[in-house]
C-alpha cells in the first residue's frame, strides 16, 4: 500500500491525513511536516497621521521573532529582545529583496 510505505502505517496514515496527490508517494510530502504556529499582532494609529508607523509583532510557536516597522519611508526589522540594533531597508531595496529571494506566488 502506498500509505503504508510513505508514512509507515503513521496515525495520520490510517486517519485519512494523507491526500493522494503526488503519483510516487500516494499523498502530498508536506503533509507530514509540522509548521510551526506564527502569531501576527498589528497596531495602527486611529487616524491617518503622516509620521506614525505601523508596527506587526511577529511570533513563531509562542516565542517572539521580532517586529516589522512600516512607515512611508522604509521597512524597519526589529529582532526580539533586542532594543538598540534594527535594520532599515527603503521600499525600493525591499521591492528587490522580495523579487530576487521571494517565492512568487500566482494569484488564483
Amino acid at each position: 500500500m502506498l500509505q503504508d510505505r510513505c508514512c509507515n502505517n503513521s496515525p495520520a496514515a490510517r486517519g485519512g491525513a494523507c491526500s493522494a496527490l503526488d503519483p510516487t508517494v500516494g499523498h502530498r510530502v508536506w503533509d507530514h511536516f509540522a509548521m510551526a504556529k506564527h502569531e501576527i499582532r498589528m497596531s495602527m494609529p486611529a487616524q491617518e497621521v503622516v509620521n506614525a508607523d505601523v508596527s506587526i509583532r511577529i511570533k513563531s510557536d509562542d516565542a517572539s521573532l521580532g517586529r516589522i516597522e512600516i512607515s512611508k519611508g522604509s521597512i524597519d526589522w526589529w529582532p526580539a529582545n533586542n532594543s538598540k540594533t534594527h535594520y532599515r531597508m527603503s521600499w525600493e531595496a525591499f521591492q528587490r529583496v522580495m523579487e530576487q529571494h521571494g517565492r512568487e506566488v500566482r494569484k488564483k
